[in-house]
């Protein structure tokens, strides 16, 4: 779709840059690096996320509206603050969720079988007596893998062991589960609008699900990874089970897209009758990215780290998506690139980096990465406008 001639028009659209900029910060460093090397250039800047950390922010900062603050168990069951946010719907207000708030803090040190995503179903079961009907949830971020039993367990779910014991809404208690009632829990849902933004397509269980992929850095030690996984299998037979059971029974409930995010709260709000939306795509649509790229010349995304996860649902291959759709070139700026170019297809016009990928992986400090960040913004922006007329621009 050709654009009227006018001053040069760039998206930025970063992510984050895990533990170092913001997807704000980024996109702040972009557009200095902009005004420096292009001042004529036009800019609209579009912080982006996948469900995961930095998700609130996005969508506040395009949609508008407030912050609000609930008392929840973080994931070491220490209950503190919560943000979440509250904006105008077509169908009325609308809470937004994130869920790297809840289950990615931990107050004090904690095994990972002895984490808890409770608190997580405690908010929205106070927000649902607030009044609250419609929620977007981001899953992402998580230090849990519980299978979304705390969650469950926070919205009313009983679970006991063989001797009839009310078990903890901990992910230990998934190797005693014997007997699930989910009623209370499907009761306090009935009437809500669960939309949920996935930062993963991985399914529940097996060698891709959430587990075996994410269970080693959240600290589950390689030797119980089986063990662990085939716990989380019996749970979720077990929910599905539970009157009603399971629409396709529990295979398709297991291995739907999105089910291991966040540890396996997809699959819980899944079982609570939530819509399970690939997070990157999501967020991109409530942010209105499509308008935007299709109204510039220019797009430029970024992220921490690029590897072979970057293009399965990641915040730069949503942006490449819909940059390809308008024709528009699409740039990718990453702290660092773990992967060839032939990893990345011909998705992206270039693919730079900070820094080179033999250096270490651990991030550098926030200042430094700001100032690698935009360094090669500015190398970019002065490459694109020496040789504009190229692009057509």
């Amino acid at each position: 779709m050709p654009i009227p001639r006018a001053a040069v028009r760039f998206v930025l659209a970063p992510d984050k840059f895990k533990g170092t900029l913001t997807a704000a910060e980024a996109a702040a460093a972009m557009v200095a690096a902009l005004r420096a090397a292009w001042p004529e250039a036009e800019a609209i800047l579009i912080p982006m996320a996948d469900g995961g950390e930095g998700t609130l922010e996005a969508i506040l900062q395009a949609r508008g509206g407030r912050r609000e603050v609930a008392f929840v168990e973080d994931a070491s069951g220490v209950v503190g603050p919560v943000e979440y946010g509250v904006v105008d719907g077509p169908g009325g207000p609308v809470a937004v969720v994130e869920s790297a708030r809840i289950v990615g803090r931990t107050a004090r040190p904690v095994p990972v079988l002895r984490r808890t995503t409770v608190g997580l179903g405690r908010l929205i079961v106070h927000l649902r007596d607030a009044g609250f009907r419609r929620f977007w949830i981001g899953l992402g971020g998580s230090l849990t893998n519980d299978g979304g039993l705390g969650l469950l367990a926070g919205l009313g779910a009983r679970f006991r062991d063989a001797a009839g014991r009310e078990l903890d809404p901990a992910a230990e208690s998934l190797f005693a589960l014997a007997e699930v009632d989910l009623a209370p829990a499907l009761e306090k849902a009935a009437d809500l609008e669960l939309s949920v933004f996935a930062d993963v397509g991985a399914p529940l269980v097996g060698p891709d699900g959430a587990t075996f992929v994410f269970g080693p850095q959240k600290g589950l030690p390689m030797a119980s990874l089986s063990e662990v996984d085939a716990a989380v299998r019996r749970f979720a037979e077990r929910v599905c089970d539970a009157p009603p059971p399971c629409p396709g029974g529990p295979e398709a409930a297991v291995g739907a897209p999105g089910a291991g995010a966040a540890g396996g709260l997809g699959f819980a709000l899944a079982r609570l009758g939530a819509r399970l939306l690939p997070g990157a795509d999501g967020i991109a649509e409530l942010v209105g990215l499509e308008a935007a790229i299709a109204g510039a010349h220019f797009v430029v995304t970024g992220e921490g780290q690029t590897d072979r996860q970057t293009l399965f649902g990641k915040v730069p291959a949503a942006v490449a998506r819909l940059a390809r759709l308008h024709g528009r070139p699409v740039f990718l700026l990453s702290g660092r690139i773990a992967v060839g170019r032939e990893g990345l297809g011909d998705r992206f016009a270039a693919a730079l980096a900070t820094v080179p990928p033999e250096c270490a992986a651990d991030p550098p400090a926030p200042a430094v990465a700001r100032s690698r960040l935009e360094a090669l913004a500015y190398e970019l922006f002065s490459a694109l406008r020496a040789a504009r007329t190229s692009f057509g621009a």
